[in-house]
């Protein structure tokens, strides 16, 4: 649903429906592997449901989202910039998205051997200094140049903007296109409940710098585009994982950075 934009092109509430019946109790969702609310998975849901019903009051929703944001999803720029782009569609202007903002600005770490301030894997303690990440600078590039373009407060507006002048050159030189995933692990009693999250490097690299303004006519967007092509099977009409499976989420990822693509081709900069 979250690709749906033509009302007369499906029956939306046909696709909303499984998404609720989907609901844990107490509301919220989580992932196949989880057993309770998770920000990064209600945080998709509810912005399916809007998306294939406007009217849906979503404020005990969004009160719910905010609750399960914990310290787990704090410490990774993925999960946060998951639940961020949903509180961006629907309050930009909240202090619930401010907060977000600044928790992602906050764990970033100097990186590398120029010791930039980017986004690796997580921020957790005991961490024997991890590397910056491609894709998680690129989701965090992502979602901070979608914010800014929506409009925010002077302070918290310099400081996205330092963040991207130091991330944006350092995706268009450094980047790493390789596929990459992490395992994510709370702790439930005495187990833990862990989900795997991938994610198409190549693809949130396209959409960060061309949401940060790099025209697609640059060598880095060029060369991105061409990686997202590289993944699609023509055998099966969809983007494959590197193991041969075929995610929906991959091609959901890949359509929906083709069209950012094409439409940031024929809008003048």
């Amino acid at each position: 649903p979250v690709l749906v934009e033509d009302a007369g092109k499906a029956d939306l509430a046909a696709l909303g429906r499984p998404l609720r019946d989907r609901a844990l109790p107490g509301g919220g969702w989580g992932m196949s592997s989880q057993e309770r609310s998770r920000p990064e998975a209600t945080a998709v849901v509810v912005d399916a449901l809007l998306r294939v019903d406007p009217a849906t009051d979503l404020t005990p929703r969004l009160a719910l989202l905010e609750r399960t944001v914990d310290d787990t999803a704090r410490q990774r720029p993925a999960l946060l910039a998951t639940v961020l782009e949903t509180v961006l569609d629907q309050r930009p202007a909240s202090p619930l998205a401010t907060d977000l903002i600044r928790s992602l600005l906050e764990i970033r770490r100097p990186r590398g051997a120029d010791d930039l301030p980017l986004w690796s894997q997580k921020t957790e303690p005991g961490l024997a200094s991890p590397e910056p990440s491609t894709a998680h600078t690129a989701r965090s590039v992502a979602v901070l140049a979608r914010a800014r373009s929506l409009g925010v407060d002077d302070e918290i507006g310099d400081q996205i903007d330092e963040a991207l002048g130091v991330a944006v050159p350092w995706l268009l030189h450094h980047a790493d296109l390789d596929n990459t995933s992490e395992p994510v692990s709370r702790r439930i009693g005495d187990r833990s409940e862990v989900v795997y999250i991938r994610h198409f490097t190549a693809a949130w690299v396209v959409r960060a710098l061309v949401l940060a303004g790099e025209p697609t006519t640059h060598p880095a967007v060029i060369g991105a585009l061409r990686q997202v092509q590289r993944y699609f099977s023509d055998d099966h009409a969809l983007w494959r994982w590197n193991n041969g499976d075929l995610p929906v989420w991959m091609s959901f990822d890949a359509i929906a950075t083709l069209r950012l693509a094409a439409l940031a081709a024929f809008t003048p900069h």
